[in-house]
């Protein structure tokens, strides 16, 4: 629904990365927190380590960042719990929106987001000696979750299509660290179009530049 809002290259990549980085930010926090007592091993899904999240220096973690491409913080997550308080969630949830807001300027702050985002939580049993698969067994509480879509009754404006418009995040500082960032133009003051990005030219140098892999 996000992503259906963007209307630039610069809007795709931020819809995207928005919930790339609640993602991260949730991964964060369940290992930072002891009333959750798990550990890296116990998160299924996504494959988390923390150098590899960009949280530390090391060789081997920086080989995952630079191979595993697109799509590492997924809008899901599956973690192994032995004694899950799903009332523990809301603290949670309350501080990873709060980074969000902060880290993406939003005027709002963290209300407009607390009404706009559904984060949810599910805990069910899995019989591993039995064999069940906790990434099966959780599809079909995350398609019932997935209907509970929030609806914002009246709003002057969407604020996510603003946060995420060309020149809202050319000017935020997450993206003003970026030294190399592919979607700039070669000026490095603005965002390539996706025309650009597709690159029709017959030498095709910014598509290869922008290529994760040779599917």
């Amino acid at each position: 629904k996000t992503i259906g809002l963007a209307e630039s290259t610069g809007a795709l990549w931020a819809a995207s990365f928005m919930f790339s980085y609640l993602s991260k930010s949730i991964c964060e926090y369940l290992l930072e927190h002891s009333e959750f007592s798990i550990s890296e091993e116990d998160i299924i899904v996504p494959y988390y380590h923390k150098n590899a999240a960009g949280t530390g220096d090391d060789a081997a973690a920086a080989d995952v960042i630079v191979s595993d491409g697109v799509g590492r913080f997924p809008d899901h997550i599956i973690f192994r719990a032995k004694n899950f308080d799903v009332t523990d969630f809301s603290a949670l949830r309350n501080s990873v929106i709060r980074s969000l807001a902060d880290t993406f300027g939003f005027k709002e702050g963290d209300d407009y987001l607390c009404r706009y985002l559904l984060i949810a939580c599910a805990a069910f049993d899995v019989d591993e000696e039995k064999g069940e698969n906790p990434i099966l067994k959780s599809g079909l509480a995350l398609d019932s979750l997935e209907l509970f879509q929030p609806i914002i009754r009246v709003e002057s404006c969407n604020e996510i299509v603003k946060a995420v418009s060309n020149r809202s995040i050319r000017e935020l500082p997450l993206t003003q660290g970026f030294k190399n960032w592919p979607l700039l133009n070669e000026d490095r003051t603005s965002i390539r179009s996706t025309e650009d990005i597709a690159d029709t030219s017959k030498d095709g140098k910014v598509r290869e530049q922008l290529k994760k892999h040779d599917y």
